[in-house]
C-alpha cells in the first residue's frame, strides 16, 4: 500500500469521530506529552487542524510555564521555519488555512529541544506519514532534538512504508500508549 492511500484511509477514519468522542483521547495525549516535556526549554508544536490530535490544550498548558519557549511552524514555498509565540492570538491562518505564527524572526533549529510532530499515520518503527509535502522530513533531517509524534491509536499501520529520506520519531504518543521507539 502506498503512503497516499494509507494517509487517506487513516485521515478518513479520523474524520468520523466527533470532538466529543476525541476529548478524552486528547486529554490522555496531552498529559503524556506534558510528562515527556521534562526539562526541555524550547518546544516546537503545530497548530492542529483537520481532526488532528488537539495541540491547543498542550500549547495553552505550556504557555503558563515561564521557563519554556513555544514555537510553531510557518510554511513559505518549500520550506518551513519555526517562530515563537506568547499566546494563541499570535497565530493567523496561513497555508491551507492552518494557523501560523505572526512573529518576524525564526528560531534556529539548533535552539529547539523537543518537537511535537503531526501524523496522518505511523508504524512501530517510529516512521510517520504526513500530508505529503515533506516539510517535516526536510526540517527534521540532521537535527538532534527529541522528536515526538502524536496520533490516535487507530492511525497506526503495520505497513512498512518508510523511504530513505523519512526521519523516524523517537517517541510516539497515542491515546492508548507511549511507544518508545529509539531505546
Amino acid at each position: 500500500m502506498d503512503k497516499r492511500k494509507i494517509a487517506h484511509e487513516k485521515m478518513s477514519k479520523r474524520a468520523t469521530y466527533t470532538v466529543e468522542q476525541r476529548i478524552l483521547w486528547d486529554q490522555k495525549i496531552h498529559d503524556d506529552v506534558i510528562d515527556r516535556i521534562g526539562n526541555h526549554k524550547v518546544i516546537a508544536l503545530y497548530a492542529a487542524f483537520n481532526h488532528e490530535v488537539d495541540t491547543y490544550g498542550i500549547i495553552e498548558t505550556l504557555l503558563w510555564r515561564d521557563d519554556i519557549t513555544i514555537v510553531l511552524p510557518r510554511v513559505k514555498g518549500q520550506s518551513m521555519d519555526f517562530y515563537s509565540i506568547q499566546n494563541l492570538t499570535d497565530l493567523k491562518p496561513g497555508v491551507m488555512g492552518i494557523l501560523e505564527p505572526t512573529a518576524e524572526q525564526p528560531i534556529e533549529a539548533s535552539a529547539i529541544d523537543c518537537i511535537i510532530v503531526p501524523m496522518a499515520a505511523f508504524n512501530r518503527e517510529g516512521y510517520r506519514i504526513g500530508y505529503g509535502g515533506g516539510y517535516y522530513d526536510r526540517y527534521l533531517k540532521n537535527q538532534s532534538f527529541i522528536k515526538i509524534g502524536v496520533a490516535y491509536d487507530f492511525q497506526e499501520t503495520p505497513e512498512v512504508f518508510q523511504e530513505a529520506h523519512d526521519i523516524p520519531c523517537d517517541v510516539i504518543i497515542t491515546n492508548q500508549e507511549v511507544i518508545n521507539v529509539q531505546e
